[in-house]
């Protein structure tokens, strides 16, 4: 089951969401978003996800460096919560002028 979310999050990302990019270690339930291409900084990016996308993700600065302009989602959820998340991700990001 969290393969398939992986996958499904990774899809979506990729044809929704080009200038962000997922990287997944392959033994968790945890991905990092690459946002590098947003041209944001990570004030800017966090409010990106958490308020126009309305995701409850983590900055990936928290984890030190070398998590700079990345943020973390869980996929250990629900399909249903997936969807609801990639699509707002999908919206917030066709606000953008990337």
């Amino acid at each position: 089951y969290l393969a398939e979310n992986v996958n499904f999050v990774k899809q979506s990302i990729e044809r929704y969401c080009p200038k962000i990019s997922v990287i997944y270690g392959g033994a968790s339930y945890l991905l990092f978003l690459n946002a590098e291409k947003l041209g944001m900084d990570d004030e800017e990016l966090a409010s990106f996800f958490i308020k126009d996308a309305q995701l409850g993700l983590s900055p990936g600065l928290q984890y030190g460096p070398g998590g700079e302009k990345h943020m973390r989602i869980n996929v250990g959820c629900p399909r249903s919560v997936l969807v609801q998340a990639m699509e707002n991700l999908k919206s917030a990001y066709s606000t953008l002028s990337v």
